[in-house]
C-alpha cells in the first residue's frame, strides 16, 4: 500500500506505507551476492573496516570504525568490534561476533588485539596464502556513529591484513563493493524512508525561522539540533546527526559548491536562502536541499524556479529502470536552457546516496553511461545560479524503481 503526499511542480510525492515499511527485514542474499562477486574475481575473502561498508553487510553502524567484518567465499561473515560497542548491536545481523578489548589501560593495543583474532578467522577458514579484497580505493568516506573521528583503513591496516593471511598482494574490492552498494533492499529503503522522515523535522524549522534579521548560523544550528531531538529513538533509531548549511542573499549564487557553509550573515528582505542538508540515521543518509525567498522574489528569480520545478516534473518519469544516467540529466537541463539559464546550471543533476552522503553509483550526469536499475537511490538536484546575486536549488532523494519512482521526502518545495 502506498500514500500520496503532497502534489509539487505538477507532480505528487509517493511514500510507502509505515505499516507496510515495518515490516521488512535485512537482506540475507547480500553475503551470497559478495561470495558471488568474489569467485568471479578470483578472491577467497573480503575485509571491510569502514563503517559505511559494515553497515551495508552486517546491519551495524560501529561507534568507532575501528571493527571489521571478514567476509570469506565459502561460509558465513565474522564480525569484530570493541567490547564497549556490544550495547549498540541492536541491529546487527551477524551471528558470528568477536569483541575485542579497548579503551582502558589494560586493553592494550587494538591492532594487536584485532590481529588475535584475525588470525583465528584465518586459520578456521582456511584463509592463509589466500586471495584477500579490502578496501583501497575509498578516499571520501562516511564517518562512524563517533562522527568526530572516523578511522580510516590505511597503511597499518593493511599491513595487519597481509601480515595475518600471509598471501599475495592485497587486491582491491572497492569496485565490487560500490557495484552491490548501489542497489539498496527494501530494508535500506525502510531507512531511509525514517531518515527522510527525520529530516523533515529540521526543515519544518529552517522554514519557520526563516525571517529578516535572523543569522545564518542560528537557523542552521537550530535545524540540526531539532533533528538531534526528533530523531533520536524516532522508530527505533539509536543515533541520529545532521549537517545543516544555510547560504542567503550573495552567498546563495555559491551554493552549489560541494562545500556549502553558513555565516554570521543576517538574513535580509529579498534575500534567496538555500539550505543545504544532510542527515544521517544509524548509518543511512538524506540529502536534502531546499530554496525560500524572504520576504518576496523577483520575477526573474520567480523564472527560475519555475523552471526548476518543470525539470523536476520533466525528469521523474525516466527515474525507472534501464535509462541511463545522461538521458535523466539531458531531460532536467534541456528544460532549463529553454528557460534561459543554460549557463546557471552548472553542476550535475544527480548522484547516488544511501549508505553516504555522496555515492558513486548512480551519476545524473551529461557523460555517465550509468544504467538505472530498480534499488538505486539518486537525489534529483536541478539548480540556477546568477553569480554575484542569487542561486535557487530544489533537491529531492529517489528510489528507482521498474515503473513509478519513489520520492522519499514529500516536504513542500514553495519559494514563498
Amino acid at each position: 500500500m502506498q500514500e500520496e503526499k503532497q502534489e509539487a511542480g505538477g507532480f505528487k510525492f509517493i511514500s510507502p506505507s509505515a505499516t507496510h515499511l515495518a515490516r521488512r527485514r535485512f537482506p540475507i542474499d547480500r553475503y551470497e551476492q559478495l561470495q558471488h562477486k568474489m569467485i568471479a574475481a578470483g578472491l577467497d575473502a573480503v575485509i571491510c573496516r569502514l563503517p559505511e561498508n559494515v553497515l551495508f553487510l552486517t546491519g551495524y553502524w560501529p561507534v568507532s570504525g575501528i571493527g571489521c567484518v571478514v567476509c570469506p567465499q565459502v561460509g558465513n561473515p565474522v564480525l569484530i568490534a570493541t567490547d564497549l560497542e556490544e550495547q549498540y548491536m541492536i541491529k546487527n545481523r551477524i551471528k558470528d561476533v568477536r569483541f575485542v578489548p579497548y579503551g582502558t589501560l589494560s586493553s592494550g593495543d587494538i591492532y594487536e588485539q584485532t590481529t588475535v583474532v584475525l588470525r583465528e578467522i584465518a586459520d578456521e577458514f582456511d584463509l592463509i596464502e589466500k586471495k584477500i579484497g579490502y578496501e583501497a580505493s575509498f578516499e571520501t568516506i562516511a564517518p562512524p556513529m563517533n562522527s568526530a573521528e572516523p578511522t580510516i583503513p590505511a597503511q597499518r591496516t593493511a599491513a595487519m591484513i597481509k601480515a595475518v593471511f600471509q598471501g599475495p598482494d592485497l587486491l582491491d574490492a572497492t569496485g565490487i563493493l560500490n557495484e552491490l552498494r548501489a542497489i539498496k533492499s527494501p530494508y535500506d529503503i525502510t531507512q531511509l524512508q525514517i531518515v527522510h522522515e527525520i529530516a523533515e523535522s529540521g526543515l519544518a524549522v529552517f522554514v519557520d525561522m526563516l525571517k529578516r534579521g535572523a543569522r545564518e548560523i542560528d537557523i542552521s544550528s537550530a535545524v540540526e539540533a531539532e533533528i538531534a531531538r526528533y530523531g533520536f529513538g524516532y522508530k527505533g533509531m539509536q543515533h541520529v546527526r545532521a549537517w545543516a548549511q544555510l547560504m542567503t542573499g550573495k552567498r546563495s549564487s555559491q551554493a552549489y559548491s560541494p562545500f556549502p557553509a553558513s555565516s554570521v550573515k543576517e538574513v535580509q528582505q529579498g534575500d534567496m536562502a538555500v539550505l543545504e542538508l544532510a542527515v544521517v540515521a544509524d548509518g543511512y543518509w538524506a540529502d536534502l536541499t531546499r530554496t525560500r525567498a524572504v520576504g518576496s522574489a523577483t520575477n526573474e528569480q520567480l523564472n527560475a524556479y519555475r523552471a526548476i520545478m518543470e525539470a523536476q516534473g520533466k525528469i521523474r518519469p525516466l527515474l525507472r529502470e534501464g535509462n541511463t544516467g545522461a538521458a535523466v540529466d539531458a531531460a532536467g537541463r534541456k528544460i532549463i536552457a529553454g528557460a534561459g539559464y543554460a549557463s546557471g546550471f552548472i553542476h550535475l543533476t544527480g548522484h547516488g546516496l544511501g549508505y553516504k552522503y555522496h555515492e558513486p553509483v548512480p551519476m545524473l550526469h551529461p557523460e555517465s553511461h550509468d544504467v538505472l536499475q530498480a534499488g538505486m537511490v539518486t537525489s534529483v538536484e536541478p539548480g540556477i545560479y546568477r553569480a554575484g546575486e542569487w542561486g535557487i536549488r530544489v533537491e529531492e532523494n529517489v528510489v528507482i524503481t521498474k515503473d513509478e519512482p519513489l520520492y522519499l521526502s514529500a516536504f513542500l518545495t514553495d519559494l514563498i
